[in-house]
Parts: structure tokens; sequence; C-alpha cells
């Protein structure tokens, strides 16, 4: 009977020891907030499948930056309009877009086309960092957000010196 206990203790911390090894596979918060507010308005000139194939890309960019970005190890959080922030909030990041284009309906009308211009904030309101980056891509609008998203989470994490744990 003793060697049975043995045995299953043994077996629970066997366990308990492998999954815990899982978790550090997971970035952890390191303290950096950042606040992410996103504008779209930017559609005069489009037809209204250009204007709501817009809106689904950029409610789509939202999710999967704001995902990607607590996967690097960020607090977020998101704002619809520049006077809900406060500066205890934490970083602030602007996305912008200032050209979408869709081929939505006719692939020979081009690539979709999406171009975005960035704005980071310190907490004070001072800008860090701006740019303007751009993507195309005959397969969709998201495949346009994925790649900038994924572009930008690498600049701000390298101007936000960023370090995070890597998943294994």
């Amino acid at each position: 009977m003793k060697q049975f206990i043995t045995a299953l203790a043994f077996l629970i911390l066997s366990i308990a020891a492998f999954c815990s090894a899982d978790e550090s596979k997971f970035p952890q918060p390191v303290g950096d907030k950042l606040v992410l507010l996103s504008l779209s308005e930017k559609t005069a000139g489009q037809a209204e499948l250009e204007k709501d194939e817009l809106q689904r890309v950029v409610d789509w960019m939202n999710r999967d930056i704001l995902k990607r970005m607590r996967q690097k190890g960020f607090v977020t959080s998101f704002i619809k309009e520049m006077k809900a922030y406060s500066s205890t909030m934490g970083t602030l990041t602007i996305l912008d877009v200032i050209y979408f284009h869709s081929a939505h309906g006719n692939r020979k009308k081009g690539p979709f086309s999406l171009e975005v211009n960035y704005k980071l904030l310190d907490k004070r309101g001072a800008l860090l960092a701006e740019w303007t980056d751009g993507a195309d891509s005959r397969r969709g609008g998201t495949y346009c957000a994925r790649a900038l998203n994924k572009r930008a989470i690498e600049k701000i994490s390298k101007l936000l010196k960023h370090k995070t744990t890597p998943k294994k």
C-alpha cells in the first residue's frame, strides 16, 4: 500500500511539473501598457461596398493587433475616441487608415491595398514616432491588415525596447 501511495504521489508531482512548464511558454506582461485608438473615417470617394469592406477589415485589424500585442506581453486596451484617453492608461498607439482599395467581387481590378499612418505617443502626449506603412494582397484585406500588424508590433516593441519571453 505504501508503494502505491508513493507511486501515485510521484505521478501527481510529475504531471504538475509538466503542466507548469507549459505556462512558461507564454509571455508574461512586463508592465508596458498600450492603448489603441483606431481611425478609419476617411471613406470619401469610396463605393458603399468598399466602405463596408473597409469597416470589416478595420474591425478585424483592431482585434488582431490587440491579440498580438497581448501575446507579445503588452497590457492592452482599446478606445473608440481620443477623448476617452487619459495619461494613466499608458502609451497611445493611433492607427489611421489613409487608403483602402478593395478588389471585392472582381479580382481583375487589382489587389486589395491598405495603407495606415501610425503614431506612437507617450503618456504626456509627446510624439515618440510616426510612420506610414502599406500592404497589398490578392487574397483579401485581412491579409494586408495581418502583414501591417506584424510589422507595427515589431516596430513598437523596438521603439519601447520591450522585452518578452518568446513562445516555444
